[in-house]
């Protein structure tokens, strides 16, 4: 249990941690003041985040204004997340297919979707081994809002699919 756990604050920690060292390394690398500008943005953004994710888990958290609900364009959320996997990727070899519709807002915690999509889309990116074709729908269906991901890697073994939905459950070794 106690591996499970570390293995879960490991993978909270690394997310928000792997997009901070890939925006700056952006930074490093560009010489557009915009984008320079942009790229700190995000990794403060990045960084705001990885102190709530320690906040919370130190049983000390006090609400804030980014602890409420928001008004959360699903699509916005979605690009940001692809922006983060992708940028960590170094290849050119994925092909990107977006099929958005017109969404409305939804009530919800914007880093905790954006977060929920990054994890998916990096398996994805992760699976596909830096080549393939990454393919996002998002729709509405009676009422309901619907965002599909899917990925031209593997799969998931059989074997695995009873516990996809455990709480830090992975296939990676440690540190992946």
């Amino acid at each position: 249990g106690l591996g499970t756990l570390t293995a879960g604050i490991a993978h909270e920690m690394n997310n928000p941690l792997y997009s901070i060292m890939g925006f700056t390394e952006a930074i490093l690398d560009e010489t557009d003041r915009d984008k320079i500008k942009s790229y700190a943005q995000k990794v403060l953004d990045r960084s705001r985040h990885m102190a709530n994710v320690i906040l919370n888990m130190s049983g000390y958290a006090r609400t804030s204004d980014q602890d409420v609900d928001k008004d959360v364009d699903i699509n916005e959320r979605l690009d940001a997340a692809l922006e983060i996997a992708l940028l960590a990727t170094y290849s050119d070899d994925i092909v990107l297919e977006k099929h958005y519709g017109n969404l409305p807002k939804i009530q919800a915690r914007p880093e905790e979707i954006q977060q929920v999509f990054l994890n998916i889309i990096r398996n994805g990116v992760q699976a596909m081994e830096g080549k393939g074709t990454l393919t996002i729908h998002s729709f509405q269906d009676n009422g309901d809002i619907v965002v599909s991901i899917r990925d031209t890697g593997p799969g998931i073994a059989e074997e695995h699919l009873t516990k996809i939905f455990d709480p830090f459950f992975t296939t990676k070794e440690q540190g992946s």
